[in-house]
C-alpha cells in the first residue's frame, strides 16, 4: 500500500510538472505570436503613414524625406502617429501661408491656432476656418457682382461643412460673376455673348472660366483696335476662303454699329489702276458683308490705291481694312 502512494505521488508530481512546462511554452509561444502581430501592425501602420505623407501636396520632397525618415525609426504606434501629426501641421502651414487674399496678420492668428492644435482634427477645423475666410474676401472683391449677389454667397459660405463645399459656392460665385461681366459689354453681340455664357454653364473649374474670359477679351481687343485686315492675291479682289472666315467671324463675335472699309494694293502698276483695283477689293468686302452676310448696319467702303503701304512686302499691302466703328 505504501508503495503504491509513492508511486502515486511520484506520478502526479510527474504530470504536474510535465503540466506546468507545458504551460510555460505555451504563454512563451502565445506571447511570440502577439510580438508578431504587434510588429505586423506596426508595419502596416507605418506602411499606410508613408503613403499618406507622400499625398501631402503643399510638402517639399525634401520636408517628405525626412518625415519619411523618422517614420523608418519610430518604435511603436504612438510615435508613427506623432511623426503624421506634425507632417499634418506642417502641411497646413503651408497652406494658410499661401492663401492669396488673406492679411498678413490673418495669417498669423490662424498659425498660432496650428501651433496650439492637439490632434489632426483640430488642424483640419483651423485650416477649414481659414479656407472660408479667404472665400469671403475673394467674393467681397468681385467686381460686377451684386452686393445682394454677394450677400447670399457669403450666407451659404457660412453654412459651408468642408473645404469642398466651399470651392464649389466660390466657383459658383466667380462664374455668375463672368456671366454678368459677359453681358454687361456691349459691343460684343447677342450671338457671342450667348456662346460664351453657354460655354461658361459648362465650365468645371476657375481655369475653364479664366479661359473663357481671356478669349471674351481677345475678341473684344479686335474691336478696340478698332480695325481687321484681309489680304488678296496679285492684281486679285475676289476673297479668299480665309478672310471670308475672318469677316464671318467678326461679324459673329463683335456688335456691329457702323463699318468702314478702305482697299489698299501693292506698289505693281500705275497708281490709276491700282486705284480701281483697292475700290474693287473694298467693294469685295462691301458685298459679302451685305449680300452674303445681310449685315444691316451703315457701311462705308472706298480705296486708297498705293497710297499707303504698311510693308516692303507686296503682299502685305495687297489688302483691305474693316474698320469698327461704335
Amino acid at each position: 500500500m505504501k508503495k503504491y502512494l509513492v508511486a502515486l505521488l511520484i506520478a502526479l508530481g510527474l504530470g504536474f510538472g510535465y503540466y506546468a512546462t507545458q504551460h510555460i511554452k505555451a504563454e512563451k509561444q502565445k506571447k511570440e505570436i502577439e510580438k508578431v502581430q504587434e510588429e505586423e501592425k506596426i508595419e502596416g501602420i507605418r506602411t499606410e503613414i508613408k503613403a499618406k505623407i507622400g499625398e501631402l501636396d503643399a510638402l517639399s520632397e525634401e520636408a517628405k524625406k525626412i518625415f519619411l525618415n523618422r517614420l523608418d525609426e519610430a518604435k511603436d504606434i504612438s510615435e508613427i502617429e506623432a511623426i503624421y501629426f506634425e507632417a499634418r501641421k506642417e502641411q497646413a502651414k503651408i497652406k494658410i501661408n499661401g492663401l492669396a487674399n488673406l492679411s498678413e496678420e490673418a495669417k498669423k492668428e490662424f498659425l498660432n491656432r496650428l501651433d496650439g492644435a492637439k490632434d489632426i482634427s483640430e488642424i483640419e477645423a483651423i485650416y477649414f476656418e481659414a479656407r472660408k475666410e479667404q472665400a469671403k474676401i475673394k467674393i467681397n472683391e468681385l467686381a460686377n457682382l451684386s452686393e445682394e449677389a454677394k450677400k447670399e454667397f457669403l450666407s451659404r459660405l457660412d453654412g459651408a461643412k468642408d473645404v469642398g463645399e466651399i470651392e464649389a459656392i466660390y466657383f459658383e460665385a466667380r462664374k455668375e460673376q463672368a456671366k454678368m461681366e459677359i453681358n454687361g459689354l456691349a459691343n460684343l453681340s447677342e450671338e457671342a455673348k450667348k456662346e460664351f455664357l453657354s460655354r461658361l454653364d459648362g465650365a468645371k473649374n476657375i481655369d475653364e472660366i479664366d479661359l473663357i474670359l481671356s478669349e471674351v477679351k481677345e475678341n473684344l481687343s479686335k474691336l478696340t483696335e478698332g480695325m481687321l485686315t484681309v489680304n488678296f492675291a496679285f492684281d486679285s479682289w475676289k476673297l479668299s476662303k480665309e478672310s471670308k472666315e475672318k469677316i464671318k467671324n467678326l461679324v459673329k463675335e463683335q456688335k456691329l454699329v457702323e463699318v468702314s472699309i478702305v482697299g489698299h494694293t501693292d506698289l505693281i502698276g500705275t497708281e490709276k489702276y491700282n486705284q480701281g483695283l483697292s475700290e474693287k477689293r473694298a467693294k469685295a468686302v462691301y458685298n459679302y458683308l451685305v449680300n452674303k452676310l445681310k449685315v444691316d448696319v451703315e457701311i462705308k467702303y472706298s480705296g486708297k490705291g498705293e497710297l499707303e503701304p504698311v510693308s516692303d512686302l507686296n503682299r502685305e499691302n495687297r489688302r483691305a481694312e474693316i474698320k469698327i466703328l461704335y
